[in-house]
């Protein structure tokens, strides 16, 4: 798990904070933001070192988790998806 970079959205702060412990905890390295923009543009930087995103389905006002993962697999197919 140690080159497993794991995208994080998630608008509320503490939940952010929260799954950022835990996945960090379990070994993961970790990006977390709080907008499915904010995510587009830190992934757009390096698309291929990210392996996950854990996201929330409904992220505020912008974009929703659903169009974020689906902009993020359409770049890198390489990404982790459970159906």
């Amino acid at each position: 798990m140690e080159n497993s970079l794991v995208l994080v959205a998630e608008d509320e702060p503490l939940i952010l904070l929260d799954l950022e412990t835990t996945l960090e905890e379990a070994g993961f390295r970790v990006v977390a933001v709080p907008t499915a923009e904010a995510a587009i543009e830190v992934f757009n930087e390096k698309p291929e070192s990210f392996s996950s995103l854990v996201t929330d389905v409904r992220l505020g006002s912008g974009k929703t988790g659903w169009e974020l993962a689906k902009y993020l697999r359409g770049t890198n197919c390489g990404l982790y998806q459970r159906g």
